[in-house]
């Protein structure tokens, strides 16, 4: 499956259509699964971190999940979409 990533701009603007807002989603140092409720795997996965420290997705997304791991403990705002 190909993935499409983007981001926001200066405005926060998304500079692609997300579906759906996981807001304030805490990010440990081992991998963080959290729960999207799309029912399928998502096309689009953003993460905007709160804070410093770097984030990437650990694992593939799946039908249910999003996988992420930090450097250091954040906080994130994580934009999903089909």
């Amino acid at each position: 499956m190909s993935r499409t990533y983007a981001s926001l701009d200066a405005n926060g603007v998304l500079a692609q259509k997300a579906v759906k807002k996981l807001a304030g989603q805490s990010i440990q140092i081992t991998q963080t699964t959290i729960a999207h409720g799309l029912g399928v795997a998502p096309s689009v996965v953003i993460v905007m971190a709160r804070g410093n420290a770097l984030v990437w997705e650990s694992a593939d997304a799946d039908s249910t999940n999003v996988y992420l791991t930090g450097a250091g403990i954040t906080t994130v705002d994580i934009y999903v979409g089909v």
